[in-house]
């Protein structure tokens, strides 16, 4: 059955998309950005302070921070994050034309205009945070949203309807998965870690049990109860999201993008890609325009 969207939806835009790839020790600060805004790391590291909060950040955390937060970036020193954000603005009045901008700072012409607003969300009025895999369908919904703002091909009309069904899956993904906490994940960050900056390796679930130096079963509990994944199935979505930037980005050789993501059969890799994308890695790399 098809949900309706709530009509408090009707009005909102996004606003703002984009990919922010940080320097080494990067830092950005905004003192007040007027926006629901949707932030997750692709890839390296780093640490994240949102209205006094400090989160770690590595690949797989997704945020959704309120209206009028206050956010700081910290990347690590050699290993910086790749953010991606999404800017929604939950009431914009249909009466005035669309501004691709944010308010970020007090003196911004934007902030406290009188036509954009922010509504209430149950559940949503402080930060929210958890781990999302690379098949989420939130996830998903938000690399899409990036790509099409990236093309130039978002107007207010595409932006509303986005806006809509991103509100409702975060409503949904929000209240279906347990919000984490950076304690709680310390031990699982350090293998999400490990897994990102080995995967031209050989990974099997014995050497993720070494570096916590616990049993094979805890690490598949960890993995089960806060990603709902095997850990195997995670280090497959972690190649496989790997090699969909490299197929999107360069001009790599097929037989290389296998190596590159530690997969040395390119038979394997190719059957592998298809199985969980549906496409073969050549179709796949037709279907993406290269910069």
């Amino acid at each position: 059955m098809n949900e309706i969207l709530p009509d408090k939806f009707a009005n909102a835009v996004i606003c703002m998309a984009n990919n922010y790839q940080f320097g080494p020790a990067g830092r950005r600060h905004f003192p007040q950005v007027q926006s629901r805004m949707c932030l997750w790391c692709k890839a390296g590291h780093g640490q994240i302070k949102i209205n006094n909060k400090t989160f770690s950040c590595h690949p797989y955390d997704y945020f959704i921070l309120p209206w009028n937060h206050t956010i700081k970036y910290l990347a690590d020193r050699e290993e910086p994050f790749l953010l991606a954000g999404i800017h929604i603005i939950p009431y914009q009045d249909p009466q005035h034309p669309l501004i691709f901008d944010v308010a970020h700072h007090p003196q911004h012409e934007l902030t406290d205009c009188n036509w954009r607003k922010d509504v209430e969300l149950e559940g949503l009025e402080e930060t929210i945070h958890f781990k999302l895999t690379a098949q989420s369908s939130l996830l998903m919904l938000s690399e899409y949203i990036i790509k099409s703002f990236a093309q130039k091909s978002s107007g207010k009309q595409n932006t509303g309807m986005l806006a809509q069904i991103l509100l409702h899956e975060i409503i949904h993904t929000a209240s279906d998965i347990p919000t984490t906490t950076q304690t709680q994940n310390k031990e699982l960050n350090q293998l999400l870690q490990y897994i990102n900056n080995h995967l031209t390796q050989r990974l099997v679930l014995e050497d993720l049990a070494a570096l916590l130096n616990c049993s094979n079963s805890t690490v598949s509990r960890l993995f089960q109860k806060h990603l709902k994944i095997s850990p195997i199935g995670w280090i497959t979505h972690c190649r496989i999201n790997r090699a969909k930037e490299l197929l999107s980005t360069t001009q790599m050789p097929i037989a290389q993008v296998a190596k590159e993501v530690g997969i040395a059969d390119p038979f394997y890799f190719s059957k592998l890609f298809k199985k969980q994308t549906a496409f073969s890695p050549l179709v796949y790399r037709n279907r993406t325009v290269l910069i």
